[in-house]
């Protein structure tokens, strides 16, 4: 099994950077940690071209995916 390394995150007053890549299975991760800090993330994915879709997606699977 796949053991996901702890994320690094840089904390602001409004949000949460998360240094990590979006295709590395962390979804669940990173919903979790949402529930626990109750801030809006935005996530590094060291791709300035592809930051919008990034967010889009962090926003959607995460905000509005159900957390078991």
């Amino acid at each position: 099994m796949l053991k996901i390394k702890p994320l690094v995150t840089f904390t602001h007053t409004h949000t949460t950077l998360i240094k990590c890549k979006t295709h590395t299975g962390k979804y669940h991760q990173i919903r979790k940690m949402l529930h626990t800090l109750g801030k809006p993330i935005v996530c590094n994915s060291f791709s300035p071209g592809k930051l919008m879709l990034t967010l889009y997606k962090i926003k959607f699977y995460n905000l509005n995916a159900p957390y078991n």
